[in-house]
């Protein structure tokens, strides 16, 4: 049978994609259901003789089992210590990592209460608690699940095989590695921050912090503006360490290796374990393991002298990483990675012989030959990564394409000139260091090229659950066709490309249409705070900028980016942290045209022009998202008009019921953070939207459906969209 590591890898991580998440009981039941199909198809000749059915249902038998070993074994048994306190040990593994004010650590934990013990945990340690990694803390610990804060942060965790976090409930004590050899997981780890301190000293700030990520993929030191823009240019794969990298590096070594007339076989025996440190100094993600066991894969061939299969070598590095972690396959970055991979693969083998006879007969053409095959190449990894992208961000971003034409050359050339920039650095600080400053050059270039595009709101295709997933059903319904007629032996369509991008063209630019047309309003799930963007036609206005969510900033500063990137108003009625507490990052991140503000809150830093700063009650009503202020000169809330629909934001309880009875009749939607206005008589109130907290807004939520208003809640449970056009009014919860 042609191919059975491609069938047994895609199979794994298809079937293990599907139920990483499902109940026990429901994993038990599919092992029974693909067991009773195995046993059947081994019963019908044609499919036994063709070895590919029987494979496919035997390896998917496996990964339920393998799923239902890994739940029962370790994930429920680790989230019954979840709210209890047990004296333990843990062995550090990461350096710290600072964030929201507390100091964090990857730990392993090797005893509990007496008994030997084995997990993955998150310590949150006092912030004077000196700690290097593989110390030893030992000490009293409350356990807590991960991932409390949203669905989507608690699937994070678990595909990283991590479902617990710590913290101290007394104090706690901290002994240092006492063996003379340190393990080599603290040498990756001093290396990684050698070069990180290295390359922020040559060049600070975002350039420095971009050279970072192109060598380590390490983005923590990336402002949320470079990053958010990054994702509206769709370029993030570039800081993402994966094939690209690895490919790259393994091609320069096997290059210079090849310069100084080693042997072939000997120069892929010789760069086999450059590949490992690399992905040991890459921080051994998901991306890059799959890739490194690829291309592993690919040196044993040439040393064995046997012949390349890239579709089995991507199946052997499923089946590697999902035998390990089957919790690795709900990962968004190994899905992305996987998917990305089989399009480039597809395309390869199918389409790329095509281009190159193409353009052999079109001397003329040639000079575009480059730009063509590598937009083909992104075409395929998109289209291939649809399914991830559609379901999970909800958006198709096709700003992709002149990214990966003007900024992958600079990147790859960034990279390398950064790991240069080390080596030079590393001989003497005293040596004038060319390598960096061109590198600089480079980030800086990226940088300015990512900012423009992003601010292309046309590129960003934002797609609605049900809509994108027809669209996708539409083009892989497509796909199966053409390949079922190649198969068939009949003649392929000679227009099926052309259908195919006029297809996806057609659904783009309706979407497109509607969208550019629509008024969209986004309810942050910041927690106990109030922050919501009113989008229509190119002007975006912030009511509120607070709460106290971990990503909640970083939320708002992306959102406004896919709206364009420029935000038109703010409005914050005053210091308060549930009003104000992501106003000086966000705004510092993406300033706004004028800002209507409270007397308490405090512009210092944000060198905000003088003519920029209003009062609440001097909203204007010249733009196409008209306000007035509620409350009179304590300004409560605000009543919202826009073309295509009507709402209330309300603040603060005040005298709301009062202030809201002239637009009873008008108002639409009603959103608030505090107790629903008992007297005002709504007629025509679509939906009521509580921005809250979990307690507090389940509460509020509940109560109002018992009364027959139509409630619902963020409840750190998602961000809240609707979206009005032409009279109709839909609503869309996403997480």
């Amino acid at each position: 049978m042609p191919r059975p590591f491609a069938v047994i890898g895609l199979t794994f991580f298809a079937v293990a994609a599907l139920l990483y998440n499902a109940s026990g009981t429901v994993v038990v039941v599919s092992l029974l259901f693909f067991a009773v199909c195995f046993a059947l198809s081994l019963c019908v000749k044609p499919l036994r003789e063709g070895k590919v059915f029987p494979l496919a249902l035997a390896c998917a038998a496996t990964v339920c089992l393998v799923l239902t070993v890994h739940n029962e074994f370790f994930y429920y048994p680790q989230l019954k210590l979840a709210g209890e306190t047990h004296e333990v040990s843990v062995r550090i593994t990461s350096d710290v990592r600072l964030e929201y004010g507390n100091c964090y650590y990857d730990g392993r934990l090797t005893e509990c209460d007496g008994q030997k013990a084995y997990a993955k945990v998150r310590l949150v340690l006092p912030a004077d608690c000196e700690v290097q990694p593989y110390d030893e803390v030992k000490g009293s610990f409350t356990f807590y699940s991960l991932g409390s804060s949203g669905a989507a942060a608690q699937d994070r965790y678990k595909t990283e095989n991590r479902f617990l976090g710590a913290y101290p409930s007394d104090s706690c004590t901290v002994s240092p590695y006492g063996g003379k050899i340190k393990p080599p997981g603290y040498y990756v780890i001093a290396f990684r921050s050698s070069v990180a301190n290295t390359v922020m000293s040559i060049l600070p700030n975002d350039y420095g912090a971009l050279c970072l990520a192109l060598l380590l993929g390490e983005r923590s030191e990336l402002s949320r503006g470079v990053y958010a823009d990054m994702t509206g240019s769709g370029i993030t794969h570039i800081i993402c360490v994966s094939g690209l990298h690895l490919t790259i590096w393994t091609g320069v070594v096997l290059f210079i290796l090849r310069r100084l007339r080693i042997r072939e076989k000997t120069a892929a025996a010789l760069t086999l374990p450059v590949v490992i440190l690399l992905m040991l100094a890459a921080g051994l993600t998901y991306s890059v393991i799959r890739a490194g066991i690829m291309i592993g894969i690919y040196l044993l061939s040439i040393i064995l002298s046997r012949r390349r299969d890239p579709l089995n070598s991507l199946g052997i590095a499923i089946t590697a990483i999902g035998v390990f972690n089957p919790f690795a396959m709900g990962a968004v970055s190994l899905k992305l990675s996987v998917l990305a991979t089989l399009g480039i693969i597809v395309y390869s083998e199918y389409c790329a012989p095509g281009v190159k006879e193409f353009f052999a007969s079109h001397k003329r053409a040639a000079v575009l030959k480059k730009p063509a095959e590598m937009l083909l190449v992104t075409g395929a990894a998109m289209l291939f990564c649809m399914p991830v992208t559609v379901e999970v961000y909800g958006t198709v971003n096709f700003a992709v394409f002149p990214s990966n034409l003007l900024v992958i050359w600079a990147g790859e050339a960034c990279m390398i000139l950064s790991a240069l920039a080390v080596l030079v650095a590393s001989i003497s600080t005293g040596i004038f260091n060319l390598p960096g400053l061109v590198a600089g050059a480079l980030a800086k270039y990226i940088i300015k090229v990512v900012s423009v595009l992003s601010g292309f709101g046309l590129f960003r295709i934002k797609m609605p659950a049900q809509s994108g997933r027809m669209l996708l059903v539409c083009i892989f319904a497509f796909c199966a066709l053409l390949a079922l007629m190649k198969y068939s032996g009949k003649k392929l369509l000679p227009a099926a490309p052309a259908v195919l991008a006029g297809l996806i063209i057609t659904c783009a630019a309706v979407t497109a249409l509607c969208r550019a047309g629509e008024t969209r309003i986004r309810i942050f799930d910041t927690g106990n705070g109030s922050a919501v963007l009113v989008s229509e036609k190119g002007e975006n206005v912030l009511f509120g900028c607070g709460g106290d969510s971990f990503s909640g900033a970083n939320d708002i500063i992306n959102s406004v980016t896919d709206e364009g990137g420029v935000l038109d108003a703010v409005v914050i009625p005053s210091s308060d942290k549930a009003f104000a507490s992501y106003f000086y990052t966000v705004c510092r991140e993406k300033p706004a045209l004028r800002y209507y503000l409270g007397e308490s809150v405090d512009t210092t830093g944000l060198n905000i022009p003088a003519g920029s700063i209003m009062t609440l009650t001097d909203t204007p009503q010249d733009g196409r998202i008209k306000s007035t202020p509620l409350g009179g000169e304590s300004v409560s809330g605000y009543y919202v008009t826009t073309g295509d629909i009507s709402f209330a934001v309300l603040f603060y309880p005040g005298d709301s019921d009062t202030d809201l009875k002239p637009y009873e009749k008008d108002a639409q939607v009603l959103i608030t953070r505090m107790d629903y206005p008992q007297n005002v008589r709504f007629e025509n109130l679509v939906y009521t939207v509580i921005q809250a907290d979990n307690s507090r807004g389940c509460y509020l939520q509940d109560e109002l459906s018992g009364k027959g208003v139509t409630a619902v809640a963020t409840a750190e449970n998602g961000d809240i969209v609707i979206n009005a056009y032409n009279g109709k009014i839909n609503l869309e919860r996403e997480e």
